[in-house]
């Protein structure tokens, strides 16, 4: 069987304001995980995107799981939490009840370096239905592999 590629699934929410954010998501290499890359715009007045400080987030099968139940609409709101010794991430995404549905994804991340110092980001970024139907389909599709049934 040929190794499957699986390109990463894109959301860019640029803005007049240069207050807009962009998500990506993929999985790991070994296809046992997914990870969600997000960051905030660079600089006002540009479309352009902060890479070199974006958060970075491990999302194990049960996380996804958890998304599942509210982009297939089963539970209005899910809250996750990661944390190791140099940070602490809180990833929530909501869904509003209208139509067309929007989805609200918010990832903070606070972090401690060696030295004590305390630094904060936060990314917000919102997608529409058509956009959950794809991440739905991308996180369908890996289970098997994280799980590892195939």
């Amino acid at each position: 069987m040929s190794e499957i590629k699986i390109v990463p699934f894109s959301i860019y929410r640029p803005n007049s304001q240069s207050t807009g954010a962009a998500l990506q998501i993929h999985p790991a290499n070994d296809k046992t995980c997914l990870f969600m890359e997000c960051t905030n715009a660079q600089v006002k007045g540009e479309k352009k995107f902060d890479w070199t400080n974006k958060i970075i987030v491990k999302l194990e099968p049960v996380d996804c799981g958890k998304i599942m139940l509210v982009l297939t609409g089963k539970s209005s709101k899910v809250e996750l939490y990661h944390s190791t010794p140099k940070y602490n991430t809180s990833i929530s995404i909501v869904a509003q009840d209208k139509v067309p549905k929007v989805f609200y994804l918010n990832i903070f991340r606070k972090t401690q370096d060696a030295d004590g110092k305390v630094s904060q980001n936060k990314v917000s970024v919102a997608f529409g239905e058509d956009d959950a139907a794809i991440l739905s389909a991308l996180i369908n599709f890996m289970f098997p592999y994280m799980y590892s049934w195939c």
